[in-house]
C-alpha cells in the first residue's frame, strides 16, 4: 500500500508476546516495475536480558537471556548442514 510501512517482528518480541506477535522471516522482494526501498534495523536488548513471556498466559517458550538467544541465532544461520 502506498505510504505505509512494514515492520518484521522478530523472536525476542514474539517471546515476550507468547507469539501475540509472531516472528517473520526477513526479506525484501519487490514484484513491482518501479524501485522500492528495504532499510534493515536491528535492534535487542542488553545481553544479559532476560527475555519471558509478559503476558499472564501459560508460556511457549522457557526463559532465555537475550544475547544467548542471539548469539545461538547467529550460530544456527551460520551453520553448514
Amino acid at each position: 500500500m502506498p505510504g505505509t510501512i512494514v515492520v518484521n517482528v522478530g523472536d525476542i518480541l514474539a517471546r515476550w508476546s507468547n507469539d501475540t506477535f509472531k516472528s517473520t522471516v526477513h526479506r525484501a522482494v519487490n514484484d513491482e516495475a518501479h524501485d522500492r526501498y528495504a532499510i534493515a534495523f536491528f535492534r535487542c536488548c542488553n545481553y544479559d536480558t532476560v527475555v519471558e513471556n509478559l503476558l499472564d498466559t501459560t508460556s511457549k517458550y522457557p526463559p532465555v537471556l537475550a544475547g544467548e538467544h542471539m548469539q545461538a541465532r547467529i550460530e544456527d544461520a551460520n551453520t553448514v548442514p
